[in-house]
């Protein structure tokens, strides 16, 4: 029964995601950075290929304890319940600071190991009155072995909600993927190959 559930929550999040067919944009970026439209939101994807294996990248991507230390973009990471976190972003004045509340899911072969994420509700994580609640979240991780390296793709679901203004959209999903690269490179202790 468990595993059924496993199965359809990862089926479920990741008929969330744009299709491998999506018309996705490049933008002019210091990394790399593309977005498409998928059910009326807009959906971003970076990636990079990092100089460490599969196995210290996974443990990369679960310490949230020290994402949140190297990272100018999270403030803070709770572990609400088995595979539930809630994330706070740091937005800066005069914008207001944005969470989510995502259940993961994990699909992993020797080569392979993909996480996905999409929002949920939580009793331990109601909305907050000062923080805009991000309820469309959803996303993931993708990692791909390549030899002594591994191949990283994240794609998230990029609208900020709220009030915020469409001349921040760009600088703030630029400012997002970079932070992705950079924030996972110090985290592993590897750099981009």
């Amino acid at each position: 029964m468990t595993y059924l559930l496993f199965a359809l929550s990862t089926a479920m999040a990741s008929s969330v995601l744009p299709p491998a067919t999506a018309n996705w944009q490049a933008m002019d970026a210091a990394v790399p950075l593309a977005c498409t439209n998928h059910r009326g939101a807009t959906w971003c994807r970076t990636e990079a290929t990092f100089r460490g294996d599969m196995p210290t990248m996974v443990r990369a991507i679960q310490n949230t304890d020290r994402f949140v230390e190297e990272s100018k973009a999270l403030s803070d990471i709770q572990n609400l319940s088995v595979n539930v976190k809630r994330v706070v972003l740091d937005f800066p004045y005069p914008f207001s600071d944005r969470d989510y509340v995502v259940r993961y899911t994990l699909d992993q072969d020797p080569n392979r190991t993909v996480y996905r994420f999409q929002a949920v509700d939580h009793p331990s994580a109601p909305p907050r009155d000062d923080i805009v609640r991000l309820n469309q979240m959803a996303g993931e991780w993708d990692l791909k072995a390549d030899g002594a390296n591994t191949r990283i793709r994240y794609t998230w679901q990029a609208d900020l909600g709220g009030d915020f203004p469409a001349w921040a959209l760009e600088p703030a999903r630029k400012k997002t993927a970079e932070s992705i690269i950079t924030d996972l490179g110090t985290v592993a202790g590897v750099s981009v190959r």
